[in-house]
Protein backbone atom coordinates (compact mmCIF):
# COMPACT_ATOMS: atom_id res chain seq x y z
CA UNK A 1 0.00 0.00 0.00
CA UNK A 2 1.26 3.54 -1.01
CA UNK A 3 1.69 6.29 1.66
CA UNK A 4 -1.41 8.11 2.04
CA UNK A 5 -2.56 11.15 4.78
CA UNK A 6 -5.16 11.49 7.65
CA UNK A 7 -6.78 15.02 7.99
CA UNK A 8 -6.75 15.51 11.99
CA UNK A 9 -7.99 19.08 12.63
CA UNK A 10 -9.34 21.81 10.50
CA UNK A 11 -9.36 25.63 11.66
CA UNK A 12 -11.20 28.36 10.37
CA UNK A 13 -9.27 31.37 10.94
CA UNK A 14 -11.11 35.46 10.72
CA UNK A 15 -8.68 37.92 9.86
CA UNK A 16 -9.21 40.77 12.26
CA UNK A 17 -6.98 43.90 10.34
CA UNK A 18 -3.31 43.64 8.61
CA UNK A 19 -0.72 45.72 9.50
CA UNK A 20 2.16 46.06 6.90
CA UNK A 21 5.48 47.18 6.86
CA UNK A 22 7.50 47.80 3.45
CA UNK A 23 11.59 47.76 3.25
CA UNK A 24 13.07 49.79 0.95
CA UNK A 25 15.35 46.42 -0.55
CA UNK A 26 11.36 45.50 -1.67
CA UNK A 27 10.35 42.87 0.99
CA UNK A 28 7.30 43.59 2.99
CA UNK A 29 6.34 42.04 6.29
CA UNK A 30 2.29 41.65 7.35
CA UNK A 31 1.37 40.89 10.59
CA UNK A 32 -2.48 39.28 10.81
CA UNK A 33 -3.97 38.77 14.10
CA UNK A 34 -7.04 36.93 14.37
CA UNK A 35 -9.56 34.39 15.42
CA UNK A 36 -12.10 31.32 14.45
CA UNK A 37 -13.10 27.62 14.74
CA UNK A 38 -11.97 24.62 14.71
CA UNK A 39 -14.40 21.18 14.13
CA UNK A 40 -13.00 18.15 13.10
CA UNK A 41 -13.87 13.96 14.04
CA UNK A 42 -11.42 14.69 16.92
CA UNK A 43 -11.06 18.16 17.93
CA UNK A 44 -13.96 20.71 18.63
CA UNK A 45 -13.38 24.36 20.24
CA UNK A 46 -12.09 28.40 19.40
CA UNK A 47 -8.70 30.02 18.80
CA UNK A 48 -7.88 31.66 21.94
CA UNK A 49 -6.60 35.61 21.75
CA UNK A 50 -3.24 36.83 20.66
CA UNK A 51 -3.96 34.48 17.57
CA UNK A 52 -1.13 35.92 14.86
CA UNK A 53 -0.21 35.18 11.49
CA UNK A 54 3.56 36.71 10.29
CA UNK A 55 4.00 36.60 6.63
CA UNK A 56 7.12 37.98 5.03
CA UNK A 57 7.46 38.71 0.91
CA UNK A 58 9.54 39.35 -1.56
CA UNK A 59 8.98 38.94 -5.30
CA UNK A 60 5.92 36.79 -5.16
CA UNK A 61 6.99 34.67 -2.42
CA UNK A 62 5.32 34.53 0.77
CA UNK A 63 7.32 32.99 4.02
CA UNK A 64 4.73 32.61 6.80
CA UNK A 65 4.46 31.87 10.68
CA UNK A 66 1.42 31.52 12.60
CA UNK A 67 1.45 30.77 16.10
CA UNK A 68 -2.05 30.28 18.12
CA UNK A 69 -3.61 27.91 20.59
CA UNK A 70 -7.07 26.00 20.38
CA UNK A 71 -9.06 25.29 23.26
CA UNK A 72 -12.34 23.02 23.94
CA UNK A 73 -12.59 19.08 23.75
CA UNK A 74 -11.50 16.37 22.31
CA UNK A 75 -13.58 13.50 20.80
CA UNK A 76 -13.28 11.83 24.35
CA UNK A 77 -14.95 14.90 25.29
CA UNK A 78 -12.12 15.86 27.84
CA UNK A 79 -10.95 19.49 27.99
CA UNK A 80 -8.03 20.46 26.21
CA UNK A 81 -5.70 22.91 24.61
CA UNK A 82 -3.80 22.68 21.24
CA UNK A 83 -0.53 24.96 20.86
CA UNK A 84 0.33 24.92 16.87
CA UNK A 85 3.17 26.76 15.12
CA UNK A 86 2.63 27.10 11.58
CA UNK A 87 5.74 27.50 9.17
CA UNK A 88 5.54 27.18 5.05
CA UNK A 89 5.78 29.06 2.17
CA UNK A 90 2.79 30.54 -0.14
CA UNK A 91 3.46 30.99 -4.00
CA UNK A 92 0.96 31.60 -6.63
CA UNK A 93 -1.68 31.11 -4.60
CA UNK A 94 -0.93 27.63 -3.13
CA UNK A 95 -0.45 27.40 0.64
CA UNK A 96 2.04 24.60 2.19
CA UNK A 97 3.08 24.50 5.53
CA UNK A 98 5.02 22.51 8.13
CA UNK A 99 3.02 22.56 11.72
CA UNK A 100 4.22 21.58 14.67
CA UNK A 101 1.93 20.85 18.00
CA UNK A 102 1.91 20.79 21.23
CA UNK A 103 -1.42 19.32 23.79
CA UNK A 104 -2.04 18.25 26.86
CA UNK A 105 -5.20 16.26 25.01
CA UNK A 106 -4.30 12.29 25.79
CA UNK A 107 -6.67 11.59 22.52
CA UNK A 108 -4.72 14.10 20.49
CA UNK A 109 -0.79 13.65 21.65
CA UNK A 110 -0.24 11.52 18.45
CA UNK A 111 0.30 15.59 17.46
CA UNK A 112 3.15 15.85 19.13
CA UNK A 113 5.34 12.70 17.17
CA UNK A 114 3.46 12.83 13.98
CA UNK A 115 4.82 13.92 10.44
CA UNK A 116 2.56 16.45 9.61
CA UNK A 117 1.51 19.00 6.75
CA UNK A 118 -1.01 21.90 6.36
CA UNK A 119 -2.75 23.08 3.76
CA UNK A 120 -4.08 26.68 3.55
CA UNK A 121 -7.13 27.75 1.60
CA UNK A 122 -8.32 31.05 1.25
CA UNK A 123 -11.86 31.68 2.29
CA UNK A 124 -14.50 34.86 2.22
CA UNK A 125 -13.41 35.98 6.10
CA UNK A 126 -10.10 34.47 6.11
CA UNK A 127 -8.69 31.16 5.83
CA UNK A 128 -9.00 27.30 6.11
CA UNK A 129 -6.18 25.35 7.69
CA UNK A 130 -6.11 21.74 7.08
CA UNK A 131 -3.45 19.55 9.17
CA UNK A 132 -2.99 16.35 8.15
CA UNK A 133 -0.38 13.20 9.12
CA UNK A 134 1.50 11.49 7.01
CA UNK A 135 1.15 8.07 6.84
CA UNK A 136 3.96 5.61 5.33
CA UNK A 137 3.49 2.73 2.81
CA UNK A 138 3.50 -0.92 3.89
CA UNK A 139 3.61 -4.34 2.49
CA UNK A 140 0.57 -6.72 3.44
CA UNK A 141 1.97 -10.20 2.88
CA UNK A 142 0.94 -13.94 4.76
CA UNK A 143 2.66 -16.04 6.48
CA UNK A 144 2.80 -19.34 8.33
CA UNK A 145 4.18 -21.62 10.86
CA UNK A 146 3.53 -24.54 12.62
CA UNK A 147 2.69 -25.20 15.62
CA UNK A 148 3.10 -28.99 16.52
CA UNK A 149 1.11 -30.59 14.08
CA UNK A 150 -1.10 -27.52 13.72
CA UNK A 151 -0.68 -24.58 10.96
CA UNK A 152 -1.02 -21.05 12.27
CA UNK A 153 -2.11 -18.36 9.55
CA UNK A 154 -0.65 -14.84 9.94
CA UNK A 155 -0.88 -11.22 7.95
CA UNK A 156 2.66 -9.43 8.11
CA UNK A 157 2.30 -5.61 8.32
CA UNK A 158 5.46 -4.82 6.73
CA UNK A 159 6.66 -0.45 6.51
CA UNK A 160 8.26 0.68 3.81
CA UNK A 161 10.76 2.01 6.00
CA UNK A 162 12.61 -1.63 6.69
CA UNK A 163 11.54 -3.50 3.45
CA UNK A 164 15.07 -2.89 2.40
CA UNK A 165 16.87 -3.77 5.37
CA UNK A 166 16.77 -3.12 8.80
CA UNK A 167 14.32 -3.52 11.88
CA UNK A 168 11.22 -1.51 13.48
CA UNK A 169 9.04 -1.76 16.49
CA UNK A 170 6.42 -4.46 15.87
CA UNK A 171 2.91 -5.56 17.51
CA UNK A 172 1.08 -8.78 17.71
CA UNK A 173 -2.38 -8.46 17.14
CA UNK A 174 -4.62 -11.48 19.03
CA UNK A 175 -8.58 -11.12 17.90
CA UNK A 176 -11.37 -11.46 20.04
CA UNK A 177 -13.86 -14.24 19.81
CA UNK A 178 -15.40 -15.71 16.96
CA UNK A 179 -12.77 -13.23 15.12
CA UNK A 180 -10.01 -13.42 12.89
CA UNK A 181 -6.71 -11.10 11.71
CA UNK A 182 -9.27 -9.92 8.90
CA UNK A 183 -11.28 -8.11 11.56
CA UNK A 184 -7.92 -6.63 13.21
CA UNK A 185 -6.89 -4.94 9.54
CA UNK A 186 -8.37 -1.54 10.79
CA UNK A 187 -5.74 -1.53 13.25
CA UNK A 188 -3.03 -3.07 11.90
CA UNK A 189 -3.12 -0.34 8.67
CA UNK A 190 -3.44 2.27 10.83
CA UNK A 191 -0.09 1.12 12.87
CA UNK A 192 2.04 0.06 9.38
CA UNK A 193 0.76 3.47 8.81
CA UNK A 194 2.62 4.77 11.31
CA UNK A 195 6.32 3.13 10.80
CA UNK A 196 5.04 -0.20 13.04
CA UNK A 197 5.32 -3.22 11.84
CA UNK A 198 2.25 -5.38 13.06
CA UNK A 199 1.94 -9.63 12.95
CA UNK A 200 -1.74 -10.29 13.21
CA UNK A 201 -2.89 -14.29 13.60
CA UNK A 202 -5.51 -16.36 13.37
CA UNK A 203 -6.03 -18.53 16.80
CA UNK A 204 -6.64 -22.46 16.17
CA UNK A 205 -10.03 -22.91 16.22
CA UNK A 206 -10.57 -19.05 16.89
CA UNK A 207 -13.42 -18.93 14.72
CA UNK A 208 -15.13 -20.76 11.78
CA UNK A 209 -13.23 -18.39 9.13
CA UNK A 210 -9.90 -19.22 10.82
CA UNK A 211 -6.88 -19.71 8.38
CA UNK A 212 -5.50 -21.87 10.62
CA UNK A 213 -5.91 -25.02 11.72
CA UNK A 214 -7.70 -26.49 14.63
CA UNK A 215 -11.54 -27.31 15.33
CA UNK A 216 -13.61 -24.68 17.31
CA UNK A 217 -14.33 -27.24 19.90
CA UNK A 218 -11.02 -27.23 21.03
CA UNK A 219 -10.69 -23.68 21.14
CA UNK A 220 -10.04 -21.64 25.19
CA UNK A 221 -8.41 -18.96 26.78
CA UNK A 222 -6.13 -21.77 27.46
CA UNK A 223 -4.91 -22.94 23.63
CA UNK A 224 -5.27 -19.33 22.59
CA UNK A 225 -2.44 -18.46 25.48
CA UNK A 226 -0.34 -21.18 24.15
CA UNK A 227 -1.21 -20.28 20.21
CA UNK A 228 0.04 -16.78 21.50
CA UNK A 229 3.20 -17.32 23.04
CA UNK A 230 3.98 -19.33 19.95
CA UNK A 231 3.14 -16.61 18.06
CA UNK A 232 5.67 -14.28 20.07
CA UNK A 233 8.34 -17.31 19.35
CA UNK A 234 7.58 -17.01 15.44
CA UNK A 235 7.18 -13.24 15.30
CA UNK A 236 11.08 -12.62 16.77
CA UNK A 237 12.23 -15.02 14.03
CA UNK A 238 11.46 -12.44 11.31
CA UNK A 239 13.92 -9.95 10.19
CA UNK A 240 12.46 -6.67 10.32
CA UNK A 241 10.87 -7.72 13.86
CA UNK A 242 12.89 -5.69 16.57
CA UNK A 243 12.62 -8.31 19.28
CA UNK A 244 13.43 -5.35 22.62
CA UNK A 245 11.07 -3.73 20.89
CA UNK A 246 8.19 -5.75 20.65
CA UNK A 247 4.07 -5.55 21.85
CA UNK A 248 1.62 -7.55 22.34
CA UNK A 249 -2.37 -6.06 21.78
CA UNK A 250 -5.31 -7.71 21.89
CA UNK A 251 -9.10 -6.84 21.59
CA UNK A 252 -11.98 -8.86 23.74
CA UNK A 253 -10.96 -12.42 24.57
CA UNK A 254 -8.18 -11.64 22.73
CA UNK A 255 -7.24 -9.00 25.11
CA UNK A 256 -7.61 -11.01 27.77
CA UNK A 257 -5.01 -13.32 26.72
CA UNK A 258 -2.59 -11.14 26.18
CA UNK A 259 -2.86 -9.90 29.58
CA UNK A 260 -2.36 -13.03 30.87
CA UNK A 261 0.21 -14.40 28.69
CA UNK A 262 2.08 -11.18 29.07
CA UNK A 263 3.53 -11.53 32.60
CA UNK A 264 4.36 -15.75 31.90
CA UNK A 265 6.61 -15.20 29.14
CA UNK A 266 10.83 -15.29 29.83
CA UNK A 267 11.20 -11.84 28.03
CA UNK A 268 8.52 -9.06 28.65
CA UNK A 269 6.87 -7.38 26.07
CA UNK A 270 8.22 -3.74 25.79
CA UNK A 271 4.47 -2.73 26.10
CA UNK A 272 0.61 -3.96 26.02
CA UNK A 273 -2.17 -2.87 24.66
CA UNK A 274 -5.99 -3.86 25.55
CA UNK A 275 -9.16 -3.08 23.63
CA UNK A 276 -12.31 -3.71 25.68
CA UNK A 277 -10.20 -6.68 27.64
CA UNK A 278 -12.91 -9.23 28.29
CA UNK A 279 -11.98 -9.96 31.73
CA UNK A 280 -15.48 -10.68 31.88
CA UNK A 281 -15.29 -14.68 30.94
CA UNK A 282 -14.41 -15.87 34.27
CA UNK A 283 -17.41 -14.36 35.85
CA UNK A 284 -19.79 -15.49 32.59
CA UNK A 285 -18.44 -18.71 32.48
CA UNK A 286 -18.73 -19.35 36.33
CA UNK A 287 -21.78 -21.72 36.61
CA UNK A 288 -20.41 -24.09 33.51
CA UNK A 289 -16.80 -24.17 35.68
CA UNK A 290 -18.89 -25.38 38.59
CA UNK A 291 -20.84 -28.00 36.22
CA UNK A 292 -18.82 -30.91 35.21
CA UNK A 293 -21.81 -31.89 33.00
CA UNK A 294 -22.14 -28.61 31.53
CA UNK A 295 -20.92 -28.03 27.45
CA UNK A 296 -20.27 -32.11 27.19
CA UNK A 297 -21.90 -31.84 23.42
CA UNK A 298 -21.23 -28.92 21.27
CA UNK A 299 -23.02 -26.19 21.76
CA UNK A 300 -23.43 -22.86 19.25
CA UNK A 301 -22.21 -19.66 21.89
CA UNK A 302 -22.40 -16.29 19.91
CA UNK A 303 -22.23 -17.74 16.38
CA UNK A 304 -19.63 -20.49 16.82
CA UNK A 305 -19.78 -23.97 18.14
CA UNK A 306 -17.72 -24.67 21.37
CA UNK A 307 -17.03 -27.44 23.35
CA UNK A 308 -16.41 -28.39 26.89
CA UNK A 309 -12.33 -27.91 26.25
CA UNK A 310 -13.98 -24.19 26.13
CA UNK A 311 -15.44 -24.79 30.23
CA UNK A 312 -12.03 -26.97 30.96
CA UNK A 313 -9.84 -24.10 29.60
CA UNK A 314 -11.02 -21.20 31.85
CA UNK A 315 -8.36 -19.86 34.31
CA UNK A 316 -8.95 -21.26 37.98
CA UNK A 317 -6.76 -18.25 39.40
CA UNK A 318 -7.05 -14.75 40.15
CA UNK A 319 -6.62 -13.24 36.87
CA UNK A 320 -6.01 -9.93 38.16
CA UNK A 321 -3.29 -11.12 40.17
CA UNK A 322 -1.91 -12.76 37.34
CA UNK A 323 -2.49 -9.80 34.70
CA UNK A 324 -0.80 -7.64 37.65
CA UNK A 325 2.15 -9.52 36.97
CA UNK A 326 3.49 -7.56 34.45
CA UNK A 327 5.41 -4.80 35.40
CA UNK A 328 5.64 -2.84 32.02
CA UNK A 329 3.29 -0.29 30.56
CA UNK A 330 -0.55 -0.96 30.00
CA UNK A 331 -2.88 1.22 28.13
CA UNK A 332 -6.76 -0.23 27.98
CA UNK A 333 -9.24 1.31 25.62
CA UNK A 334 -13.03 0.65 26.66
CA UNK A 335 -16.34 2.32 25.50
CA UNK A 336 -18.17 3.29 28.47
CA UNK A 337 -21.67 1.40 26.34
CA UNK A 338 -20.20 -1.90 26.19
CA UNK A 339 -22.95 -3.68 26.57
CA UNK A 340 -20.87 -7.16 26.05
CA UNK A 341 -17.86 -6.48 28.57
CA UNK A 342 -18.81 -3.95 31.30
CA UNK A 343 -16.41 -1.34 31.99
CA UNK A 344 -15.86 -1.81 35.20
CA UNK A 345 -13.33 -4.89 34.38
CA UNK A 346 -11.24 -2.68 32.69
CA UNK A 347 -11.85 -0.40 35.57
CA UNK A 348 -10.67 -2.78 38.50
CA UNK A 349 -7.74 -3.99 36.12
CA UNK A 350 -6.08 -0.81 35.57
CA UNK A 351 -6.28 -0.26 39.37
CA UNK A 352 -4.35 -3.25 40.12
CA UNK A 353 -1.95 -2.89 37.51
CA UNK A 354 1.50 -1.16 38.56
CA UNK A 355 1.62 0.98 35.17
CA UNK A 356 -1.64 1.16 33.81
CA UNK A 357 -3.78 4.01 32.04
CA UNK A 358 -7.50 3.68 30.56
CA UNK A 359 -8.75 5.61 28.08
CA UNK A 360 -12.63 5.89 28.09
CA UNK A 361 -14.66 6.34 24.80
CA UNK A 362 -17.10 8.23 24.96
CA UNK A 363 -20.56 6.42 23.49
CA UNK A 364 -18.71 3.38 22.50
CA UNK A 365 -20.06 -0.38 23.01
CA UNK A 366 -18.37 -3.57 22.15
CA UNK A 367 -16.46 -2.44 18.63
CA UNK A 368 -15.35 0.93 18.23
CA UNK A 369 -16.44 3.41 15.37
CA UNK A 370 -13.56 3.92 12.49
CA UNK A 371 -12.56 7.63 14.42
CA UNK A 372 -11.94 5.73 17.69
CA UNK A 373 -9.94 3.01 15.96
CA UNK A 374 -7.92 5.83 14.70
CA UNK A 375 -7.93 7.60 17.97
CA UNK A 376 -6.48 3.62 19.67
CA UNK A 377 -3.83 2.75 16.80
CA UNK A 378 -2.66 6.59 17.26
CA UNK A 379 -2.22 6.48 20.96
CA UNK A 380 -0.49 3.30 20.50
CA UNK A 381 2.10 4.19 17.48
CA UNK A 382 2.86 7.45 20.44
CA UNK A 383 3.11 4.80 23.01
CA UNK A 384 5.69 2.79 20.89
CA UNK A 385 7.28 5.73 19.72
CA UNK A 386 8.34 7.45 23.74
CA UNK A 387 8.80 3.91 25.03
CA UNK A 388 10.84 3.05 21.76
CA UNK A 389 13.23 6.36 22.64
CA UNK A 390 14.36 4.97 26.54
Amino acid sequence: MNGSRELLLTINAEIDGCVTVTGNGGESVNFLPFHGTSQSEYFTGRIMPSAADTQKCREGVCELSARYVLEGRDCMGEDCRIFIENNGTSTEGSTKTVPKAVTDSRALSRLMTAELSGEVTGTDKGVRVDIYEWLSGFERKEHFFMLGTDTVYAELYIPDSVRGGGKCPAVILAHGYNGNALGMRGYAERLAGRGIGVYCFDFRGGSPDSNSSGSTEQMSVSSEILDLTAAITDAKKLPWVDGERLFLAGESQGGFVTALTAPTLETPPAGVFLIYPAFCIPDDWRWAAEDENALRHPTDFNGMTIGRAYIDGLPRYDVYECAAGYKGRTVIFHGDEDGVVDIEYSKRLAERMDNAELFVFPAQGHGFSERFKTVTACRMADEISHISER
